[in-house]
């Protein structure tokens, strides 16, 4: 039925935990098919048994985020050595993005008019993906940064 509501994405969901697992530094073998090709995960794990574009595109951690005072920094890793950050201070860019830590229907937000060309600006950066009726943002949040080896003087 063209137009029905989706009340779940399972798809979401589970590139939600892959991607929250690697924030923690979590190892994750899965094995299945969830018929994504979008270059905005090759930086979650691929399934164990994915031997398409997904596992050949993978680098790990190559697509992280971190939040400041009122706005959010995302570090996009290319070609080995070389790092592109996005910062971006617009409230309303910044909300979009916080909302999408889930997976959310911008269309659902009927107060925050600017919502879906905010989502739409944040997809077309390749920093959220969409299933459905919903969106979600993929870059991996660290929440245990390596430590760096201490400066000799």
């Amino acid at each position: 039925m063209a137009g029905r509501l989706t009340y779940r994405s399972p798809v979401l969901e589970f590139l939600q935990f892959l991607r929250d697992a690697a924030g923690h530094r979590m190892a994750v073998w899965w094995r299945g098919n969830l018929g994504l090709t979008d270059p905005a995960v090759s930086h979650l794990p691929p399934a164990a048994d994915d031997d398409g574009a997904w596992s050949a595109a993978h680098r790990p951690l190559s697509l992280t985020w971190r939040r400041g005072p009122g706005f959010v920094r995302v570090c996009r890793e290319g070609e080995p050595n070389k790092q592109h950050d996005i910062v971006f201070g617009d409230p309303l860019l910044v909300r979009a993005f916080t909302l999408a830590q889930s997976p959310v229907r911008p269309a659902s937000h009927d107060a925050d008019r600017g919502l879906p060309a905010a989502m739409n600006f944040l997809a077309s950066h390749g920093l959220v993906i969409a299933h459905r009726d919903r969106v979600l943002a993929t870059p991996v949040r660290i929440l245990r940064w390596p430590r760096q080896p201490a400066l000799e003087e």
